[in-house]
């Protein structure tokens, strides 16, 4: 359903959101997608980056979504890499 539909229809639409989706292979193997709020996005980023969300924001929509993946790369990771050392 298009914003404008869900607005008129008295829905109020929650913040704009990305995702990001990694995939893995292997004795386990799936599909992990992450879920962020812009403004999360831009504060996970600017930890990443050593910037301010402000100064994340102001280079635009491409940091975020390269971020974004760095943040959705780590988490998956960090999950994988534990899983392994399970057994």
């Amino acid at each position: 359903m298009e914003r404008g539909a869900v607005e008129a229809a008295g829905v109020v639409p929650g913040p704009k959101q990305g995702m990001g989706t990694v995939g893995f292979g292997g004795d386990l193997n799936g599909l992990v997608d992450l879920s962020m709020s812009d403004e999360w996005a831009e504060d996970a980023v600017g930890e990443i980056l050593g910037m301010s969300p402000a100064e994340v924001a102001s280079e635009g929509a491409d940091v975020r979504k390269d971020g974004s993946g760095e943040v959705t790369h780590r988490t998956v990771g960090g999950f994988r890499n534990a899983r392994c050392q399970l057994g």
